[in-house]
């Protein structure tokens, strides 16, 4: 593998090699330059030495201190020479000795001064050359970095958020030896896993809704014809029923109209989820909607002796399929009575929340539902514990149903309940209005 790693390492050895040089180089002229500039300074203290000896100034107490330094100074003057002038001006501080040793010395400086400024513009021109080695080394550290994991990675990204929006228009491409590369190949291997694990999917649920189709018209038919001739068999058209059938009759209608329920219901969930169940938004009166409702399910309230009570202003209007919210709070509304004990009173209502959205909620009386229920019930097939009503009959589809109709509505459903206290299934629309607020804006 062409690893980055060792890439970047052997980079990072001959940039940092390169920059160490330029380091040594420039510190060890300015080492000589150093030493260059001590010199220069020494010779301006012999030669200061030589004017004061010459002057005679160093007699009284300074004079020993003196005489001391230029002694010290003497015995490491380079070239020699140097060390010779001084110490004849030490034992005889003539003009002549003295002017040999400022000549001497200034000679000196001028042979210094060349050395001092080539050193000076060596240890400028190291500088130079690790800064911009340095500046080099950034550049093309940050170019390979570049090159080498950033575009890859947001490559990387960028084809996982087309996968995430189920957008596949990418090709995948031979990815390069690298640590990018094998992270590549990696998710190239995961997304044609997915990609086939996807189409797998697509065809059971084309079997599924080829299934479906041929059980819609395999099932209703002849649960069609056995509801028919039930029906007659019952109303005494070939003759009446003995005492001991007829309630056996009864039963067997009941039962073909619930398994004829269970066959619809079944249906209409495997059409939302595959997503061909469309809607036909329009605004409609929320009053009416909740009417129709409550009137057909006015003989199972009687049956069951719960009131229904409407709580919904007059002028509300929702941007519905008004077919599919009656369907929702049909089976809110039928629950919420199964669960109810007779003579108690089940609350449909409908509050603006935050306009334009609103809630609509449906309040009854029951025993409530256990906190570990409260999530389940929405799930197919599922079903929180029965009361000992008669009444309770179900597949466990419909609030499944309702849930997936208030989600393709844009909507949240769910419940707040505890256990003794009643229930209040609630589901939210996103656009509500009053008729006076859209007079005013057609106005």
């Amino acid at each position: 593998m062409n690893s980055i790693r060792r890439r970047f390492l052997i980079f990072a050895v001959l940039g940092l090699s390169l920059l160490a040089a330029f380091g040594v180089l420039a510190f060890e002229s300015f080492r000589q330059y150093s030493q260059l500039q001590s010199k220069m300074v020494e010779s301006h203290e012999v030669a200061d030495l030589a004017q004061v000896f010459e002057k005679k100034v160093a007699v009284g107490s300074d004079g020993a201190a003196l005489r001391a330094k230029a002694e010290a100074l003497t015995s490491h003057l380079d070239p020699a020479f140097r060390g010779v002038a001084l110490q004849r001006v030490l034992h005889q501080a003539t003009r002549e000795n003295v002017s040999f040793v400022l000549r001497t010395e200034s000679e000196y400086r001028n042979y210094l001064s060349p050395l001092i400024g080539y050193f000076e513009n060596r240890v400028n021109y190291f500088i130079a050359l690790m800064l911009g080695a340095g500046i080099l080394f950034v550049c093309l550290l940050s170019l390979s970095v570049f090159r080498s994991l950033l575009f890859p990675i947001q490559d990387l990204s960028r084809k996982m958020i087309e996968f995430l929006n189920n957008r596949y228009s990418y090709e995948f491409e031979t990815p390069q030896p690298t640590e990018i590369g094998h992270l590549q190949g990696t998710f190239n291997a995961l997304a044609q896993k997915v990609i086939s694990q996807i189409e797998d999917l697509k065809s059971l649920d084309r079997a599924k809704s080829e299934f479906l189709s041929i059980a819609s018209h395999e099932l209703r038919t002849p649960l069609t014809s056995i509801k028919g001739s039930l029906g007659l068999l019952n109303s005494g058209v070939l003759g009446a029923l003995t005492p001991a059938a007829a309630p056996l009759m009864g039963i067997a209608l009941d039962e073909t109209d619930r398994l004829i329920r269970i066959i619809n219901e079944i249906l209409d969930l495997a059409k939302i989820e595959a997503r061909q169940f469309p809607l036909n938004l329009e605004w409609v009166s929320a009053k009416v909607i909740a009417h129709k409702t409550t009137q057909g399910l006015s003989g199972f309230c009687q049956s069951s002796g719960v009131h229904l009570v409407v709580d919904v202003a007059d002028d509300l209007e929702i941007y519905v399929d008004a077919d599919r919210i009656q369907q929702i709070l049909t089976n809110l509304l039928s629950n919420a009575v199964k669960y109810s004990p007779p003579g108690e009173t089940v609350i449909v209502r409908f509050v603006v929340d935050e306009a334009p959205s609103l809630r609509v909620e449906v309040i009854d009386r029951g025993r409530g539902i256990a906190p570990q229920d409260q999530e389940i019930i929405f799930e197919k097939f599922r079903q929180a514990a029965h009361s000992e009503s008669p009444l309770v009959k179900g597949t466990g589809l419909g609030l499944a149903i309702a849930k997936a109709l208030v989600e393709q509505h844009g909507g949240l459903i769910g419940v707040t309940s505890r256990p003794g206290s009643g229930s209040t299934f609630f589901f939210t629309l996103p656009q509500g209005r009053s008729k006076m607020a859209r007079e005013q804006v057609v106005a």
